[in-house]
């Protein structure tokens, strides 16, 4: 069996993660799990940036999902929703909290609230302020917590 080339790969890769986001997107109906999405989309990632020659703007590391399924109405929140995307580690959860502290220009002590809460496929963290600051379990806490809600060893 023949290896296939990294242009082939990252064809490949495109076609699946397209057909996974439409799939959940649009038709609320996953083909695969949100484990076996990430890693595809890491190995797509990796493979881009390895090779610059075969980025794309139409790549799916380049946008979000696809069309959502019909009967969402749009919303503007408030404030900007600042993902954690796809955090595995402790330290996934520190990089997002110095994100937030950035992004509100806090000093890198000042604490911030978040709570998490399971979603169908994906977790969200909606925090909004009106000039508050806001405490937050240290990271091995909420990758705990979150480890926990997903039902996750360790």
């Amino acid at each position: 069996m023949t290896k296939a080339t990294p242009a082939q790969r990252v064809a490949e890769l495109r076609e699946v993660i397209e057909a996974a986001n439409l799939a959940y997107h649009t038709h609320d109906d996953p083909i695969i799990t949100d484990a076996e999405y990430d890693a595809l989309k890491r190995e797509l990632v990796a493979l881009e940036v390895a090779n610059p020659e075969l980025q794309s703007p139409d790549s799916p590391t380049r946008k979000v999902g696809a069309a959502p399924a019909e009967g969402f109405e749009k919303i503007r929140h408030e404030m900007r929703m600042m993902s954690l995307s796809n955090a595995f580690e402790a330290d996934d959860v520190t990089d997002f909290q110095a994100a937030i502290r950035s992004y509100l220009v806090l000093g890198s002590e000042a604490t911030v609230a978040m709570t998490a809460e399971p979603r169908s496929m994906a977790y969200r963290l909606p925090c909004a302020t009106r000039m508050a600051i806001w405490s937050l379990p240290p990271p091995a806490v909420m990758a705990r917590l979150v480890r926990m809600s997903l039902k996750m060893p360790g």
